[in-house]
């Protein structure tokens, strides 16, 4: 195994871990609903799909669709 007993890493150690940023998001969309892509995640905007699960992390609001990929609360609007 290697240790690397550099400078630049015992300042990086020095500096610690930084914190992980936290939301303050709740569920806007249940598990079956459909919903539409606003654009700003991995469809164009308007593509509809339908929640299959969703998840909180670190204070964010995570929802999988039908396909299985995964979307942040701001990728997403209501059909309606």
């Amino acid at each position: 195994m290697f240790f690397d007993n550099t400078a630049s890493v015992k300042q990086l150690a020095a500096r610690g871990i930084p914190e992980i940023p936290r939301g303050t998001e709740t569920y806007n969309f249940s598990v079956g609903q459909n919903v539409k892509s606003s654009g700003l995640g991995k469809y164009f905007a308007g593509v509809e799909m339908t929640i299959a699960s969703r998840y909180m992390q670190h204070g964010y609001a995570y929802y999988v669709d039908e396909r299985g990929t995964t979307h942040r609360q701001k990728d997403l609007l209501s059909v309606n």
